[in-house]
C-alpha cells in the first residue's frame, strides 16, 4: 500500500505501508533466521558442554598429579588423584601451601627461586610425606605463567609418585652393598664378575691374592 504525505513547502513523500499479509511473511521469514540462530547457540553450547565434561573427565581420572599454585606456592587447583599417594582430600588442600607436602618446608623457595630464573622446572626429584607423615618420592614439572603484562601469576605442574621405584632402587643398593662386603671379606675363595662382553667389573681381595692383581689394575 502506497500513501503520499505532505513534507512541507509544497513537497510530498511517497510511503509504503506493508498490508498484513506482507508483514505476516515477512515475520515469519524473522522468526525462522532467529531460530536458526538459537540452534546454533544452542549447538555451540553443546559442544563446549560436552568438551568442558571431556576435560573434567580426564582431570578427575588422571593419575599424576595435576595442581595450580598462585606466586606464593598457595594450592589453587589439585586433582583429586592427590589422595592416592598423599591420603589429603583435594578439598582439604586447596588454599594451604605447597610447601606443606614437603619433607623440607625450606626447599620451596629454592625451587621458586629456580622457577623464576628458568620459567620451568622439568624432572625435578623431590622428597615429601603423606598425611601420616610417611615418605613419599615424586617426580615434578612446574611451569610460571605471565599475564599480558608479562608479570608472574600462578604456577602449574604436576606430581609423578616414584615412591615404589625408589623404594626398590634402595633395596638394590643395600643387597649390593651387603654381598660386595660378603664377597671382599671372604678370603679363600676368589670371586670375580664379568659383563657378557668379558670385561671385569668385580675382583675381590681373595682374587687380588690369587691371580697377583689389584682390583685397580683389571676393573
Amino acid at each position: 500500500m502506497d500513501l503520499i504525505s505532505s513534507a512541507g513547502k509544497g513537497n510530498f513523500i511517497a510511503v509504503r505501508m506493508m498490508d498484513n499479509e506482507e508483514l505476516h511473511d515477512k515475520l515469519i521469514r524473522l522468526e525462522r533466521e532467529n531460530n536458526k540462530l538459537l540452534a546454533l547457540l544452542a549447538k555451540k553450547d553443546v559442544s563446549i558442554g560436552k568438551q568442558e565434561q571431556r576435560y573434567k573427565t580426564i582431570f578427575d581420572n588422571i593419575q599424576d598429579v595435576y595442581y595450580e599454585t598462585d606466586v606464593k606456592g598457595i594450592i589453587l587447583e589439585v586433582s583429586p588423584s592427590v589422595s592416592s599417594f598423599s591420603q589429603y582430600s583435594r578439598e582439604e588442600l586447596k588454599g594451604k601451601p605447597i610447601a606443606m607436602l614437603y619433607d623440607e618446608p625450606d626447599k620451596w623457595e629454592e625451587y621458586l627461586k629456580r622457577l623464576v630464573t628458568n620459567g620451568k622446572i622439568v624432572d625435578l626429584e623431590v622428597v615429601g610425606h603423606d598425611k601420616d607423615g610417611k615418605r613419599v618420592y615424586g617426580l615434578v614439572n612446574m611451569q610460571l605463567l605471565h599475564d599480558e603484562e608479562g608479570q608472574p601469576y600462578a604456577i602449574v605442574g604436576s606430581f609423578r609418585d616414584i615412591t615404589d621405584r625408589k623404594q626398590l632402587e634402595n633395596q638394590f643398593k643395600e643387597s649390593e652393598s651387603r654381598f660386595r662386603f660378603i664377597f671382599e671379606t671372604i678370603s679363600n675363595i676368589a670371586v670375580r664378575g664379568f659383563t657378557v662382553d668379558g670385561t671385569i667389573k668385580y675382583w675381590n681381595r681373595a682374587s687380588e691374592v690369587l691371580y697377583g692383581y689389584t682390583a685397580e689394575e683389571v676393573v
